[in-house]
């Protein structure tokens, strides 16, 4: 069986002897990655079991008699917080692209019993991608702990960042999970490719560090770490930035490193970053939650130099208004919702089409936009492979 044939339990068959998953030229013939079989599988397993896990949710929240007789989603809403009720429509919908739920003329509707069996697929992720299930993890606790914010309101933030669940998140954001390492490694590329002697780099929302840790290794095996003289790790939440500051150490950076809390939605400049002092600003999954984009893209611009460049990563969707995995973690999280839209350049919140960001990048005032990779035709071949990144300069 080649590598593009190949099945997985009852699930999926992947048939494309013609193309192999090597990324080869669509990331300037890096070899240090590839999208493979077990980077396939575990994102197809993913989906499968996120998808079970919502309709489950569904049925947690006590919704079974009111979808087993069919109902439109303001009744289904009626009994949660108004807060709630986005993400009330978001499981829905997501329970109904997978064939979990029926929708006909606006009622959403469950025939007899579907397929909701979570270790099954637990196990084949296990034995096809051991090492990798995280996400599985973290899907269940996110199922287990975010009750209160569908019935009494709570902040989704603080019920998913306690304690309890922190430490699955710092799993999940490892570079060594399989399902998130992805995000940081085009951006990476992206870097590398731009960096020049002496530069400065301003890492927007920085989380735990997983990003400046690729980077590092990165930088010291191919032996650029000496290009930059300043990198400075920024994050809104003291949390994370503490986490971060603590776990650097003892990694061995590479390069001088500073740390600053940041707000993205607040004036750049007015926090402190001097105008036109950047090389690099890069973010991995951050610009999505600023509250007015274009905004936010352009403030940036005005703390780069000329000829600097801002390169980020994202979470990219196939198509605009279909759930994907990904976000059911973010539902729940004000700071992925309450953002403003824009009918033509920002129609939903959340994460966008890479049409979108080209757009929003013209937009704002930059121009040699790159995507790293193109991404249509490896979604051709992975329908699940929801990352890129972008590299822009500003003048």
């Amino acid at each position: 069986m080649s590598e593009s044939r190949f099945q997985v339990g009852e699930f999926f068959t992947y048939d494309r002897p013609d193309i192999d998953f090597g990324l080869g030229a669509l990331v300037q013939g890096d070899a240090a990655f590839v999208l493979d079989r077990q980077f396939a599988i575990v994102h197809k397993l993913a989906e499968i079991y996120t998808a079970r896990a919502a309709m489950l949710l569904l049925l947690d929240l006590g919704l079974e008699s009111k979808l087993g007789a069919g109902a439109l989603p303001p009744e289904l809403c009626s009994a949660f917080h108004p807060n709630s009720h986005r993400a009330v429509e978001w499981l829905l919908a997501f329970a109904e692209c997978h064939d979990l739920l029926d929708r006909s003329g606006g009622l959403y509707l469950l025939r007899g019993e579907p397929d909701l069996d979570l270790e099954s697929i637990g196990h084949l992720a296990s034995v096809e991608a051991p090492g990798h299930e995280a996400v599985f993890r973290l899907v269940d606790a996110v199922r287990k702990k975010i009750g209160p914010f569908f019935t009494e309101g709570a902040l989704g933030e603080a019920l998913l960042f306690d304690q309890a669940l922190f430490p699955i998140w710092l799993e999940y954001f490892r570079n060594e999970n399989l399902v998130y390492r992805i995000n940081n490694f085009f951006p990476m590329v992206g870097i590398r490719k731009d960096l020049s002697d002496n530069s400065t780099v301003l890492e927007l929302g920085g989380g735990v560090g997983s990003f400046v840790q690729m980077l590092a290794q990165d930088a010291k095996s191919k032996s650029y770490s000496h290009k930059i003289s300043q990198y400075l790790f920024s994050d809104i939440s003291p949390t994370f930035l503490r986490t971060a500051q603590r776990n650097f150490p003892s990694i061995g950076v590479g390069f001088p490193l500073k740390y600053k809390l940041l707000n993205i939605n607040k004036s750049l400049v007015g926090q402190g970053i001097e105008p036109n002092s950047l090389d690099i600003v890069v973010a991995v999954n951050v610009l999505h939650v600023a509250d007015r984009l274009p905004d936010t893209l352009s403030e940036i611009r005005t703390v780069l130099k000329p000829g600097g460049r801002l390169v980020f990563g994202e979470c990219l969707k196939p198509q605009l208004y279909r759930p994907i995995y990904i976000e059911f973690f973010f539902q729940f999280m004000s700071s992925f919702t309450n953002v403003s839209t824009d009918g033509l350049l920002r129609p939903v919140c959340g994460f966008l089409e890479s049409g979108h960001w080209i757009e929003l990048l013209k937009h704002s005032g930059y121009s040699n936009i790159e995507e790293i990779p193109i991404t249509k035709p490896i979604v051709e071949l992975i329908p699940t492979f929801y990352a890129g990144a972008f590299s822009a300069q500003s003048f």
